[in-house]
Formats: structure tokens, sequence, C-alpha cells
């Protein structure tokens, strides 16, 4: 088949990090997509590649948009697939993969994504999600990882069980580059499940952290903190005028602890028994994307 995309620039790039930043997948408090926008506002893209959308596209679940004005048609904006580069302060080269996740030709698109990334030098994979799971929004965004490596998944952290779920085009992509020997790793920050319809600030900043950290990409320490900052406060106040929910937070606040306290201190003073298995994690993850993926289960 022919190529999906074409390229447009071609710069010299040293070793550069691909950040797989596709929306339409599970994305719980809208992580993902405000890491992808708070990334792109703080370093200066260039397009690199487009994608062929209207073989990846269906546009009646991704349509353009009309411009309009008194009524009189302006245009169509229609939606994209691109490949970004940008290099933060420190000199690093960032590739960034943003736009709506295919609908169709997924292996195809995933084996053109994996060949311009080898052509380009690219030497890691990290793409972005956010999940609902039972943790506080009084406690720190931890991240999972879902990765191609021992070493990536134990470095960022990952659920202690074997499950399988319906896959996103980033899994896809990231075994692909696994398959070359290219490490990837899914970065998924822990959204509170009762705040996963709701913008969370939080996951966004937890995954920017974890792109700093694992991809060595420079992203200031205040990005997003103001709207980290309001959503706690109004999440603060909704639990303070319910008992209900009062409850709800201080059982999960005090699950978050006891699994915090196994962890650090090897179980001292605290019965493994007590906590949640990782299997029944796993279970609450499935049951979510199982729901996601059954078109006759309605709303999640």
């Amino acid at each position: 088949m022919a190529s999906l995309h074409e390229l447009l620039n071609q710069p010299e790039l040293n070793e550069p990090l691909l950040v797989l930043g596709l929306g339409g997948w599970i994305d719980a408090g809208g992580g993902a997509q405000s890491a992808v926008e708070a990334l792109e506002a703080h370093l200066s893209f260039e397009t690199v590649a487009t994608f062929d959308t209207d073989l990846l596209l269906d546009h009646r679940s991704n349509r353009p948009m009309m411009e309009l004005d008194g009524g009189r048609h302006q245009g169509i904006v229609w939606p994209k697939i691109e490949l970004k580069w940008a290099r933060d302060i420190n000199g690093k080269d960032i590739l960034l993969l943003a736009g709506s996740e295919p609908d169709h030709l997924w292996q195809s698109f995933a084996a053109d994504v994996v060949q311009l990334g080898i052509d380009l030098g690219v030497r890691l994979v990290l793409s972005l999600g956010a999940y609902p799971a039972p943790v506080p929004h009084t406690r720190p965004t931890e991240l999972s990882a879902t990765a191609t490596t021992d070493e990536l998944a134990d470095a960022i952290g990952s659920i202690d069980a074997a499950i399988e779920v319906p896959a996103g085009i980033h899994g896809v992509i990231e075994w692909e580059f696994g398959e070359k020997n290219i490490p990837a790793s899914g970065l998924w920050a822990r959204v509170p499940h009762y705040a996963s319809a709701m913008p969370y600030p939080a996951a966004a900043r937890a995954l920017l952290d974890g792109l700093a950290e694992t991809g060595e990409v420079d992203v200031p320490d205040g990005v997003l903190l103001d709207e980290v900052q309001q959503i706690r406060h109004r999440l603060d106040e909704l639990v303070e005028d319910s008992p209900e929910h009062q409850q709800l937070l201080a059982a999960l606040e005090a699950e978050y602890d006891e699994i915090e306290r196994l962890e650090t201190d090897d179980g001292l003073g605290v019965d493994p028994e007590d906590l949640p298995s990782g299997d029944e994690l796993a279970g609450q993850i499935q049951d979510f994307l199982r729901d996601r993926n059954d078109p006759t289960s309605g709303p999640s």
C-alpha cells in the first residue's frame, strides 16, 4: 500500500522522543488532551508530516467544521492527523503525533508511523492516556504504564495483574515499535472515578511530569498549576456538602494510604489481605473498558 503520509519537512534530529497524543480513546478527565495542549502551548512545534485523513477517518464521526459569518459560508476546516517537531530549551528533540485516532487502516497506519519514526531516529515512544480509578482527589495523581520492556514498566509503575482490554491505536503503535526494538510505553494517569467526567487537570499535570521524568522533556513546574488548584477547591467544596461523599473520600484515602505504606514499609503494620488485589483493580478497569466498547451499554 502507498504511504499514508506526506513528508513536508525533515529536520536534523538527535534521537528524538515521540509522543503519541491522538484523541478518541480512554481519556478520563481530559487528562491526555489537556497535556497535549499544554505541550503545544509551551513549545513551538513545526509540522513534519501530514496523514491522509480521507482514508483514515470516518467524517461522520469526525466531522469537518463549517466556518460561518452572518450565515455566509466561509470555508471548511478538516480534522487533521499530523506529526510535529519541536526542541525544548535543553536541546531535546520532541516529535508529537496529534489529531484524531484513525477509524480505518489501523495496521497500515501503525506501520507507517513506525517506519517514519525509524527514518527520523526515534529513541523512545511515550503515549498519553487517563482512566478512572478508585483513588481520592486529595492525594497525588499517579501513573500506570503499558510498556514494551520490563524496565519501563518498573520505572513508571503498572497494575500487577494479567488482564485483557480493548486496545486504542496508541497500544498498537507501541507494540509495533517494540517489535522493532524501540522501547515504547503508555503513560496512564489514574483519575478519581467520581471526577472522570469533568475536566481534571491534575491528570494532565501528572502526564507532563511523566514526560519530563521518563522522556527527559522540559516542562515548567507551573504549567496547569492554577487549574489544578481550582478543581481541587471545587471538589473539596462538593465533598464538604455531603456526608455520603465525605465517607467515600475517607475510605478511598485510607485505602490509598495503606497501599502507599505497604509499598514503602514492605508491609510493616499492614495486612495485605485487607487491600484490594491487582486482579480486583484490573477487573474494574476491564468492566469500564468493556462498557466503553459495547455500543448497547449506554453512556458510562
